[in-house]
């Protein structure tokens, strides 16, 4: 905030600043949302422009504005400021108004993720933890949305709760919340298992009593013709060899033509064991190999398992392509 006139600092309590800390009025006062004084319930923010009146207190950081309030004395009207976060995120209509041109996501997002990203803890807990979604963020080409139709979608915030932004249709069947919980409890029961095991123990014990895994690969569009084979004989034969209990490439029906042409990338859905969906994987990389020397995909990964698959300081990643020669 820049000052309109000069500040007195014979007014100001300056015990509590840094001995070096200095208060130039031209440069502005720093003012954090906190310090602002507004209605209960809204996240507190101002616009360039703004004309309000304030305190100068001071802190250990050095000065700061606070109890901002209006022009004339009044609180600060709180408003919509959309930050959009980072990451993709999956989820299932749970409602949608299509007269109206909006509805409600229902999805497994992390907490902890977002409020690492500095969303305010008041604001997951609105609307239940559904997430907003209108027709204006809809991705182009997708032309309405339909109540269980699988989405993905990138995630903002505002004083209203979390929102979806660039909504496009995902493909596949979509990922049962319940039943990712139960997995991920599950895995989490046999990490604790084997983790003195040497790692073809390790392998070898997943292999054996491992609960099933859901895959979501991305795969460039020009290779899911080569996936599917003619009247999806080789997909047939991928889950025959792999064991797999599930291989399909999304249903894009949903979109409009466009879409349909315009899609760069389509989602493979694979289930089964761990085992199993790693040999899916591969077969879908052998069969693609053909047309190209090199392979690239793209896996999405859930976010509570995130750390495994990385490891601390990218530890795993470093050692799966030492092993592999694969670029991760």
């Amino acid at each position: 905030i820049v000052p309109e006139v000069a500040i007195d600092m014979k007014d100001i309590d300056c015990s509590e600043a840094p001995p070096d800390a200095k208060l130039d009025s031209m440069k502005g006062i720093f003012v954090h949302s906190t310090g602002i004084r507004g209605d209960i319930g809204m996240v507190q923010s101002l616009e360039v422009g703004d004309v309000v009146r304030f305190d100068v207190a001071a802190t250990a950081r050095g000065f700061a504005a606070v109890n901002v309030v209006g022009e004339n004395g009044e609180n600060i009207q709180g408003k919509l400021h959309r930050v959009t976060l980072h990451g993709v995120c999956w989820g299932q209509i749970q409602y949608w108004n299509d007269a109206k041109g909006f509805g409600w996501i229902a999805a497994e997002i992390d907490k902890e993720g977002l409020l690492a990203q500095r969303v305010p803890d008041r604001i997951l807990d609105l609307n239940g933890g559904m997430i907003y979604v209108q027709r204006n963020d809809l991705a182009r080409y997708v032309r309405d949305l339909t109540t269980g139709m699988p989405v993905v979608f990138s995630i903002y915030w505002d004083e209203k709760g979390l929102g979806a932004a660039n909504v496009n249709i995902g493909g596949g069947t979509p990922i049962d919340s319940d039943l990712l919980s139960q997995n991920l409890s599950d895995l989490t029961r046999v990490f604790a298992k084997i983790a003195s095991l040497g790692r073809e123990e390790k392998l070898q014990e997943l292999q054996s009593t491992a609960p099933n895994v859901h895959l979501k690969l991305m795969i460039e569009r020009g290779h899911i013709g080569t996936v599917i084979g003619q009247k999806g004989a080789t997909v047939k034969r991928m889950i025959q060899e792999s064991g797999a209990k599930r291989v399909a490439v999304e249903d894009m029906k949903n979109c409009v033509p466009e879409a349909q042409r315009m899609a760069t990338l389509r989602a493979v859905d694979v289930h089964g064991t761990p085992s199993a969906s790693a040999k899916a994987i591969s077969l879908i990389a052998v069969t693609t190999a053909a047309e190209n020397d090199e392979w690239t995909i793209r896996f999405m990964v859930p976010k509570p398992v995130f750390g495994w698959v990385v490891g601390k300081k990218l530890s795993v990643l470093e050692e799966l392509q030492q092993k592999t020669g694969v670029t991760i």
